[in-house]
């Protein structure tokens, strides 16, 4: 692969009557990619992320991490990773000898920064547990006899999208479909940028551990996006593939998990989670870790200075955790960039340092003690109800309009839950509702309850199926 390929600032649509004559004329190319953070930040998506679960669902206070608070960490954290690979690469690989350094190292640091705001914008309400309860309905209900036999008419192919629902590849639709002020072209970034946030740039017939990136309405445009970057095709089947990882990618996501290994521990203790002695004894072996420019003595009576303030701890804890990662994560990156150039590396560029062993420590206390919290557990479980409920009720008004064939033929009251539906997010006119086949449905239905915070599902499914009274404006 190659970098001047690779950092492509063309966008990958523009409306069809904005032809080349008519587009605007860009000096400076990296801001391209800050105009690609502007409108990801700009997005009604990004800003219901607001909302959405982190690690902790339904806070009672405003401290622990929502996904936009985690969001923004991340950018920053990309930030600086992206800085200092891009001025290595740009000084000694003979990949970038023909890029401008300071041009180079500019680019680096605005497509991170731009997918790293993009990296979660694709998550469902309740996090992880929202996934699971996406795959888990379209298991119960479209394995074996159909529970909506018109809806299951859609192909098997369309159907392993869902019952392998990943938020990486309903984020890839929400950028390039669901959002911007048009019908088509989603927020039409350019094309680095969607390569960069292109974690598992595949579809989900190739899915590895129900991980996947692209959905098969998306399949033929990424395919072309990726192919145009220099992305190393690793094998396709008609419309599915899966390439090789674009290099910024692999900085997107030490990014994410520089930023979340050390802030869910300070959560978790903020929240009563965990005890402090747990975050410290996890947190302590990388912070303190020697070669700091020679301040380690220094860096630990400063902390030592902290006394028993607790908080100030950890925060400190994670400040210096957080700069040891980022560079191990440069030593790592540029080391491994060989393989990453030639689309061979498989690995993970935390994983492969020499903090490999402490960061899986903290993984471990973190599913055990973290993720299996009795009140996270409890809320995870009410997520569930909630997505089930939520899809059962439009998924049966779905079937309905399949089984009488359009509109015109539903009854009133099952034309007025359809209407709550937000079809103007697609169509311009009532009529073409009626055309919508089985597979179309589907999307749309995944698309809008995915999209949905975590308080919006709960409130909408506890009206909905009569468990509050609905709001109204009179």
């Amino acid at each position: 692969m190659d970098w001047a390929t690779l950092l492509n600032e063309e966008r990958f649509f523009w409306p069809p009557d904005l032809t080349q004559a008519k587009r605007p004329e860009i000096e400076n190319k990296s801001w391209v990619f800050q105009q690609d953070a502007a409108r990801i930040s700009s997005s009604s998506a990004f800003r219901r992320l607001q909302a959405k679960t982190q690690v902790l669902p339904f806070p009672k206070t405003d401290y622990p991490r929502t996904r936009l608070t985690h969001t923004i960490e991340v950018s920053n954290v990309g930030r600086r990773l992206a800085l200092n690979v891009g001025r290595r690469i740009a000084e000694s690989s003979p990949q970038a000898t023909h890029l401008d350094p300071i041009d180079l190292t500019a680019k680096f640091v605005e497509i991170t920064a731009a997918a790293c705001l993009a990296h979660d914008i694709g998550n469902p309400p309740f996090g992880h547990a929202g996934e699971d309860a996406i795959k888990a309905w379209f298991e119960s209900n479209f394995s074996g006899a159909p529970t909506f036999p018109k809806l299951a008419q859609a192909s098997g192919d369309v159907l392993s999208d869902f019952t392998k629902f990943d938020g990486n590849a309903q984020g890839y639709r929400v950028l390039t479909y669901g959002q911007g002020w048009g019908r088509e072209g989603g927020l039409q970034l350019s094309l680095a940028v969607l390569g960069a946030f292109s974690k598992y740039p595949r579809t989900s017939k190739f899915s590895e551990r129900d991980k996947y990136g692209v959905m098969r309405e998306e399949a033929a445009q990424a395919a072309s996006v990726f192919a145009t970057l220099g992305m190393q095709k690793i094998r396709e089947d008609g419309v599915d593939f899966e390439f090789a990882r674009h290099p910024l990618a692999y900085i997107v996501e030490a990014a994410d998990d520089i930023a979340y290994l050390s802030a869910d521990l300070e959560d978790a203790v903020r929240a009563g989670v965990i005890e402090f002695e747990q975050a410290e004894e996890l947190l302590m072996p990388i912070a303190a870790r020697s070669g700091y420019k020679g301040k380690q003595t220094e860096k630990m009576k400063r902390y030592e200075d902290l006394k028993k303030d607790e908080f100030a701890k950890l925060r400190y804890l994670r400040t210096h955790a957080t700069t040891e990662m980022v560079r191990e994560a440069e030593v790592v990156f540029f080391d491994k960039l060989p393989l990453i150039m030639s689309g061979t590396y498989r690995g993970e560029i935390l994983r492969d340092s020499q903090l490999g062993d402490k960061i899986a420590d903290i993984k471990s206390i973190s599913n055990k003690e973290i993720h299996n919290a009795r009140g996270k557990i409890e809320n995870e479980i009410a997520g569930k109800n909630v997505i089930f409920g939520l899809l059962n009720i439009f998924a049966e008004a779905f079937e309905t309009l399949l089984r009488r064939e359009g509109l015109s033929n539903v009854t009133d009251l099952e034309r007025k839950l359809l209407r709550i539906f937000p079809w103007d997010n697609y169509f311009s006119s009532e009529a073409e509702i009626d055309g919508l086949d089985a597979a179309r449905l589907l999307y749309m239905l995944v698309d809008y309850i995915s999209g949905m915070t975590d308080r919006y599902a709960s409130s909408m499914f506890r009206q909905l199926s009569g468990h509050q009274q609905p709001f109204a404006n009179w």
